[in-house]
């Protein structure tokens, strides 16, 4: 007999009219989600998971500034490295400029 399947699901927060594109793939995820996102220039930028309350779970490492496509990768683990609980997740992802 199988044990229940855990899902997770990243939700995109509200975004300015000036944001760009962001989205997570595969989503709803079982095991790990790509957070892909564009810069129009080279920033520093910093992706961080929160839950539904909003509390942090998880800040990514941080990629190399440059500009165009970013990919972030979540493993599904929170900040102390154990599994998140099935539900759904936000993503934030934040530059200078913008959040």
């Amino acid at each position: 007999m199988y044990g229940p399947v855990s899902a997770f699901e990243v939700t995109e927060l509200p975004r300015p009219h000036e944001a760009k594109l962001v989205r997570a793939e595969p989503n709803p995820s079982r095991e790990a989600t790509r957070i892909v996102y564009f810069l129009p220039s080279a920033a520093v930028s910093r992706v961080a998971i929160y839950d539904a309350q909003g509390r942090i779970v998880r800040k990514l490492p941080r990629p190399a500034p440059s500009a165009g496509w970013q990919v972030a990768e979540w493993d599904g683990l929170d900040g102390e490295g154990r599994r998140v609980p099935p539900g759904s997740y936000w993503v934030r992802v934040t530059t200078p400029e913008e959040t």
